[in-house]
């Protein structure tokens, strides 16, 4: 490898101009891209902000499962999920893996009638709306119906995990919906 010698030149990610345009400013913007490779979330704007915050630290894998609890040497009693007792309770397996939320999908599948869907991560469920290739209204109450599930999943699991209360998937899909209505109500 050798060293050529040119002058240095500043280049636009995302024209390969030299010069500054305003124009491209705007448009990198409105592409909604985070060069540093950080996910960009969609917000819902009929939703809580405590359930966006949710989702969005939930995509970074953040919320205080007993995975992430022990790998910050927090002592935990149990570490595994509080539904199937069967898998360490990471975001992913809590929200795509686990029989319950796996069920939850199926039931809100149905509900909005389409197509049944698998999930591997907290990011897949975040952009299912446009993998569906969703549109409008429906493409945004959709987004905001995926958020509110993960939000009740969570809220399910704390009460599994702190009030030893049962889950029933019925009454966490109630909530879902009652959630969601309430809320797109509201706006």
């Amino acid at each position: 490898m050798a060293l050529a010698e040119v002058n240095d030149k500043w280049v636009w990610i995302e024209t390969n101009l030299y010069e500054f345009l305003i124009c491209t400013v705007k448009r990198m913007l409105s592409k909604r891209n985070d060069y540093c490779g950080n996910y960009v979330l969609e917000w819902c704007k009929w939703l809580p902000l405590k359930c966006i915050v949710f989702v969005w630290r939930a995509e970074m894998e953040k919320n205080a499962t007993g995975a992430a609890c022990i790998d910050l040497n927090i002592n935990v009693e149990v570490s595994n999920c509080p539904f199937c007792d069967y898998s360490d309770e990471t975001v992913s397996h809590l929200f795509c893996s686990c029989m319950i939320a796996s069920t939850i999908w199926l039931h809100i599948s149905r509900w909005c009638k389409i197509a049944l869907f698998v999930v591997s991560s907290v990011r897949d469920i975040l952009e299912l709306q446009n993998l569906m290739r969703l549109t409008g209204l429906v493409k945004n109450v959709f987004h905001g119906i995926l958020i509110v599930g993960c939000w009740c999943l969570w809220r399910a699991r704390n009460s599994l995990r702190f009030e030893n209360k049962e889950v029933q998937v019925e009454e966490i899909i109630r909530e879902i919906k009652s959630l969601g209505y309430f809320e797109l109500a509201l706006n």
